[in-house]
């Protein structure tokens, strides 16, 4: 009698975990695993666990720049402008590039730095830079090849998804909304939403706490370094979007696994958790 009381109790704990597939319909993937229990089971595992069985969520985290936007142009734009005003010669695309990735006062210290170095009014350059992108963000920015598609597809295979950037959050949010797809993603984290940012995991910590994800079946997906250490600090799956900004930053890092284009997510997962 112990016995059979304890095999019940074990499985009562044990249900959510037994899903067939990751990304999949958990509530229908686990119908299909599991035979219906006798009503007096169903009183234990209520007694034990509470009314409500909860599943913890196959979770996408994506960096923003680089990785599902081409927000260059526009970045580009704003330093440049904030420039002009010094006097300072122009930077190409291909020179501001490499400065993206670790927010916006590192990009325009990192640009002033290239053109005679950081004057004692930057805190005032840094709003003026600021009021200029975030008015413009969505001139020239545009998705990636395939990110509506994808993202749709991903979400209709169950996952749920989330952007951790190091970009302000409320240009982030707004930018989101002007290109149409804000309505993916579960939750959106900002450079300024945490009192730190990427390479710290905790942004990325919060994001899997904000929409109730399982750590053991969630990936990171960016361009830049401070995307792979984070996710790896986190202790979640780390996938390299190498068409992004970030190139360079990542050579001394390995993540669990690589694109070429976005169209490439999908299958890197199923890799990564099948």
């Amino acid at each position: 009698m112990l016995g059979k009381a304890w095999l019940v109790v074990m499985r009562a704990w044990t249900e959510p975990l037994a899903y067939s597939r990751v990304g999949g319909n958990i509530m229908r993937d686990a119908a299909k695993v599991l035979p219906a229990e006798p009503a007096r089971t169903t009183r234990l595992r209520l007694a034990l666990r509470g009314p409500e069985k909860t599943f913890l969520k196959p979770t996408i985290i994506f960096d923003l720049d680089g990785t599902l936007v081409d927000s260059l142009d526009d970045l580009q734009t704003a330093v440049n402008a904030t420039l002009q005003s010094l006097a300072r010669p122009a930077l190409e695309r291909a020179a501001v590039a490499p400065m993206v990735g670790d927010g916006a006062r590192a990009l325009l210290q990192r640009a002033l730095n290239a053109t005679g170095g950081v004057p004692q009014n930057f805190s005032e350059l840094l709003a003026g830079f600021l009021e200029l992108y975030e008015a413009n963000a969505s001139r020239l920015t545009r998705p990636y090849p395939d990110v509506p598609d994808v993202l749709s597809l991903l979400q209709a295979d169950g996952w749920t998804l989330a952007i951790c950037t190091n970009k302000p959050h409320a240009v982030t949010t707004r930018l989101l909304a002007d290109l149409g797809i804000d309505r993916h993603f579960a939750a959106v984290l900002g450079g300024d939403s945490l009192p730190v940012g990427k390479p710290d995991p905790e942004p990325v910590l919060a994001a899997l706490r904000a929409v109730g994800g399982d750590g053991r079946r969630s990936a990171m997906v960016g361009d830049h370094a401070n995307d792979l250490i984070a996710g790896q600090a986190a202790g979640i799956a780390t996938i390299l979007a190498r068409y992004g900004y970030g190139g360079g930053s990542v050579k001394q890092l390995t993540p669990a696994a690589a694109i070429d284009s976005f169209a490439q997510v999908p299958g890197a997962l199923a890799r990564l958790f099948d």
